[in-house]
């Protein structure tokens, strides 16, 4: 028969007072949902989801080492709070909601697999472009890799289309191509 057990006394992560309420308001930070994020429970959070309102520096979440994907909403994130985000560099996935952004430029240093901004700061078309890199990829028979410009979803929310005319310049097998499931561009 399965039974539920636990401590007498659950020992919180040493974060700060605001940080601890992110945690306890983000699902899944709390994993046996006991009232209190632990040590363990912190540094095992693959998905955090928080608003970045009052955080002026978001290093403790270096501590997070299986966090890969972040999603900010309604706030403001501060160019030295998004600089902070640096010193997670697992990091791979990052979403924000109508977030107000002093500037874009620490995304181009995360090296992100997607990002999406949605009701966010507009920000130009180059100011986007700037961020994107363009990733080759070298594949060995019989293994797999995805190659292409990153971080997706960058435009998903707008349609843009890129064309390179001197065709000396780039070959592009737009045969293996795949749409992107959350907007039109290929």
């Amino acid at each position: 028969t399965a039974f539920p057990a636990s401590a007498e006394t659950a020992v919180p992560v040493d974060v700060n007072a605001d940080a601890y309420a992110a945690l306890l308001d983000s699902y899944g930070c709390d994993a046996d949902k006991d009232g209190v994020v632990t040590e363990e429970e912190f540094r095992s959070v693959q998905s955090l989801r928080m608003n970045p309102c009052g955080f002026e520096d978001l290093s403790w979440m270096a501590g997070m080492d299986a966090l890969t994907s972040i999603i900010f909403e309604e706030g403001t994130l501060r160019d030295a709070a998004a600089q902070s985000l640096l010193q997670v560099p697992q990091i791979d996935t990052v979403q924000m909601y109508n977030v107000t952004l002093d500037s874009i430029d620490f995304l181009r240093d995360m090296k992100l697999k997607y990002c999406r901004m949605q009701e966010c700061t507009p920000f130009s078309d180059s100011e986007l472009l700037s961020i994107m890199r363009v990733e080759d990829v070298t594949v060995q028979k019989g293994f797999a890799a995805k190659g292409g410009v990153f971080p997706e979803g960058l435009f998903s929310t707008k349609d843009l289309m890129l064309t390179i005319e001197d065709t000396s310049v780039a070959c592009l097998d737009t045969y293996g191509t795949v749409q992107s499931p959350s907007s039109n561009s290929i």
